[in-house]
């Protein structure tokens, strides 16, 4: 027997070490084994590449390829079950080593804590009693560390377990359309038109008209109750949305007619506060416009309500986003892309934008934004081999993938208060701040282009068309930038401010003041003097524009102006 107490007592030590690392090493290796157990029964359960709605998606893809919405959602979902399941063939890869990592561990401190062991003790020099401060000792630390491997385990597999909220989203097949299958770039899918850039590449608007004598006026429908939400537009349906005090509605208007065709009246969902946010009068309790996708319109209120209804006005879901936390109202408004509805919800107290799948309503992505309250609405870039969600808040001008959310860049220039959306042309994107400056970036990359002073829109948003970029703004002016290099090319001071966003279609800027003037400028030549007609009352909200008619909410009524078909 070792005579030397201190080395006894320093080879008992590193025997009690071993023995502590040999039962970590052993519940690690039983927590990864659970582990790898549970990852299996999960992904056996999923099966992310032959789920029904992926299969489904694909036979229907297959039978009618030129309906690219089917292409697209089929792209989408595949993408993100290739994700998923190669995320959890990593996951079983990492684990099986760190098993073997931990076995190993096992073996070896097992080995070491045998090699320390004492001989067998004299009966003799016995002590008369045993170590108890020690035993107990390392019984505790034992004990810690079993426990704290078994309750990460736990969690682990509750993780593991626990149905994720994004997942379903993509996983729903997508609903039969009620309606008749349209072309969005023909269409008018909500606020600015396809993709929320104010571009009409379709359209063939009017350019003559007068309110007072209805000259060029085609229908002429009262609105029941105040907004200055803008229309969206899908075959013979206008949707248009309206709230005060006591009641938030959205209605929907026959094209051809005007007849309103049905009103919902949206009822208190979970979350709903029991009055009315206070608001400013300018922005009211429906600034943000609704948006369609063709069988189904969404809107949102001032209250945080969101609510889908089908064609025939019936409710689909809805969901409270909770109360925006600012000054003026809420304003920013709703986006489709493929399948799904965008929602850009920036305020004081929380900041995000959320893609809800349009016919469940359950949350696909979510992205939380390090900005500051704002009325902005997103805008959709067209890329040669892609598209990017653009939004603008200060101070950060973010670039995202639509179909997942990742963000792709961001620029922080922006400052002051911005109600302003993006523009862009020629893959170029377009913002402007609240301090007299607008900024171009490459939007693939984010690069900076150019950064010039100009006077800048509070409210409208400006648009790109060929070589120019016009902004209007509340100070009755509208300018004229060149879009390669910033430089103010025109300023044209009018009587009247605007609200209203300017809109190109036909080789013209059409663009209305809130006292109802419209000014059609000449797209290719500022200094071509504008066209100058009245509808006949006051106008805040942006026109929307299908083949050769123009629809306008006036103060009091919706407007149909051009072409009879």
């Amino acid at each position: 027997m070792d005579a030397n107490p201190d080395r006894q007592a320093r080879r008992q030590r590193a025997r009690d070490m071993a023995g502590a690392i040999a039962i970590v090493a052993a519940s690690f290796s039983l927590a990864v084994a659970f582990l790898l157990l549970a990852n299996n029964a999960r992904a056996s359960r999923a099966q992310p590449l032959d789920s029904p709605a992926l299969l489904q998606l694909r036979d229907q893809a297959r039978k009618d390829p030129k309906q690219t919405e089917w292409v697209e959602r089929f792209r989408d979902m595949d993408e993100i079950a290739r994700h998923s399941f190669f995320a959890s063939q990593g996951f079983a890869r990492a684990g099986a080593g760190l098993l073997l990592a931990g076995i190993a561990t096992l073996v070896v401190a097992l080995r070491v804590r045998r090699s320390l062991a004492p001989p067998p003790p004299d009966p003799a020099n016995l002590p008369s009693q045993p170590d108890v401060e020690r035993i107990t000792t390392s019984r505790r630390a034992a004990l810690a560390a079993l426990l704290l491997c078994l309750c990460a385990t736990g969690a682990s597999i509750a993780w593991l377990l626990a149905p994720h909220p994004a997942a379903p989203a993509v996983a729903q097949p997508p609903a039969q359309p009620t309606a008749p299958n349209g072309d969005p770039v023909s269409e008018w899918p909500g606020f600015r038109g396809p993709n929320g850039v104010a571009l009409a590449p379709k359209a063939k608007p009017p350019s003559d008209w007068d309110g007072a004598s209805g000259r060029g006026v085609l229908w002429k429908t009262e609105v029941p109750i105040t907004g200055s939400s803008s229309p969206a537009v899908w075959g013979d349906r206008i949707f248009l949305t309206a709230a005060d005090e006591r009641a938030r509605k959205i209605f929907a208007f026959d094209a051809n007619s005007g007849q309103l065709v049905w009103t919902h009246d949206v009822q208190a969902m979970p979350g709903t506060p029991s009055e009315a946010p206070k608001v400013s009068e300018d922005t009211g309790l429906a600034a943000s416009s609704p948006a369609t996708d063709g069988s189904r319109a969404f809107a949102i209120f001032a209250n945080g309500d969101l609510v889908c209804v089908d064609r025939e006005g019936k409710k689909v879901w809805g969901v409270n986003l909770g109360v925006p936390d600012n000054p003026y109202g809420h304003a920013s408004s709703l986006i489709v892309w493929r399948h799904l509805l965008l929602v850009q919800y920036d305020h004081h107290a929380e900041a995000f934008i959320s893609a809800f799948d349009a016919a469940s309503g359950r949350v696909a992505w979510e992205a939380k934004r390090k900005v500051e309250a704002s009325w902005t609405t997103p805008a959709i870039i067209d890329l040669p081999d892609r598209q990017v969600l653009l939004t603008c808040s200060t101070p950060l001008v973010i670039a995202y993938d639509p179909a997942t959310g990742r963000e792709l860049w961001n620029r922080d220039v922006l400052s002051g208060e911005l109600a302003p959306s993006p523009a862009t042309a020629d893959g170029r994107v377009f913002v402007n701040d609240d301090g007299g400056r607008i900024f171009a970036f490459d939007a693939a990359t984010g690069e900076p282009a150019w950064e010039a002073d100009a006077n800048t829109p509070d409210i409208s948003s400006p648009v790109a068309s060929g070589k120019f970029i016009w902004l209007a703004n509340s100070a009755a002016t509208v300018v004229c930038c060149d879009a390669g290099s910033g430089k103010q090319i025109a300023e044209i001071e009018l009587e009247e401010g605007f609200c209203a966003s300017p809109i190109a279609a036909g080789g013209r800027i059409y663009t209305f003041d809130r006292n109802g003037t419209a000014f059609l400028f000449d797209a290719a030549d500022p200094a071509v003097k504008p066209i100058r007609l009245e509808i006949g009352e006051k106008v805040f909200a942006t026109p929307a524009f299908v083949g050769g008619r123009m629809y306008v909410r006036g103060e009091k009524h919706l407007f149909c102006i051009g072409a009879g078909s």
